[in-house]
């Protein structure tokens, strides 16, 4: 998981890491394949709330969802956002806590980054935006 930071991947080379997982071939393929399917819908009230949100603001005009309107290249495809262990060029882990932080304040976590701050995303509105990034799996 890879997040698209300014010129040439911006300020903080030194907090960009890479996750290695051992795996068997088998497991290595049935990950791949599951990673080309399109996003899951959402099936929980604040997860379909939370699409909502996603695909009527900021968030689709730069971010993929495979299998919604939301097709831009510009940022990191999160089409299986939720299956990720980590965040920020897995720098902080995938949690409520750290993705809430991400969104609302990444030049925080990640000076540089292309990332902008959204503190417009607030309390239910925000879960709710969590909640469904978090299924998708």
């Amino acid at each position: 998981s890879s997040d698209v930071c300014s010129s040439d991947l911006g300020v903080q080379h030194a907090l960009m890491r890479l996750l290695a997982v051992v795996q068997t071939p088998a497991d290595y393929q049935a990950w791949l394949d599951n990673q080309r399917k399109p996003g899951v819908a959402p099936v929980a009230p604040d997860a379909k709330a939370g699409e909502e949100t996603f695909l009527s603001t900021r968030c689709a005009t730069c971010h993929t969802v495979r299998g919604t309107r939301a097709d831009s290249t510009i940022a990191p495809d999160l089409t299986h956002i939720g299956s990720r262990r980590m965040i920020a060029s897995d720098v902080f882990p995938n949690n409520d806590a750290y993705l809430e932080a991400w969104i609302t304040n990444a030049q925080s976590l990640k000076p540089g980054c292309k990332m902008p701050n959204l503190p417009q995303y607030s309390g239910v509105q925000l879960r709710d935006l969590v909640a469904y990034l978090q299924q998708l799996r």
